[in-house]
């Protein structure tokens, strides 16, 4: 079992690094992310059929201006794993995926949030000592 965690969260991670180091690769999709989940927990079948219902589900969210979206990556794949593990039904792995990627938004949100509160200060004084010379380098146009 604690494989198969380790491999639920490697997926998690190629969801994440999809969107964010290596480009638009799409491998982030409910879609996809499901079916690596069933493909990591022996039920790729139930892993397609779960990731077709929730990528349906995401076609509908947009990020409106600084309101994000929900994290679909987090919930596609817990609910899915929730659904496999358990034995429970699709319908029962929808109506926990859209609450927990809610929730899953509202941590990431969190955890940035307090990223930038530790990093910034100390990326500025970083930087101060060679402050003149960034000034510098903004007034040569580059």
């Amino acid at each position: 079992m604690l494989i198969k965690a380790i491999l639920l969260g490697l997926v998690g991670i190629v969801g994440v690094i999809d969107s964010r180091l290596i480009g638009r690769q799409n491998i982030g999709r409910p879609l996809i992310l499901s079916t690596l989940a069933g493909l990591v927990l022996g039920d790729v079948r139930q892993g397609v059929i779960l990731g077709a219902s929730l990528e349906l589900i995401s076609m509908g969210f947009v990020a409106i201006g600084a309101a994000g979206p929900p994290n679909m990556q987090f919930g596609s794949i817990i609910a899915t794993a929730f659904a496999i593990l358990s034995g429970a039904s699709t319908e029962a792995a929808l109506t926990i995926a859209v609450p927990v990627a809610v929730i899953g938004e509202f941590l990431s949100a969190k955890c940035e949030n307090l990223w930038r509160k530790r990093w910034f200060p100390w990326a500025d004084r970083g930087v101060r000592p060679y402050e003149r010379h960034v000034r510098l380098w903004e007034f040569c146009g580059a």
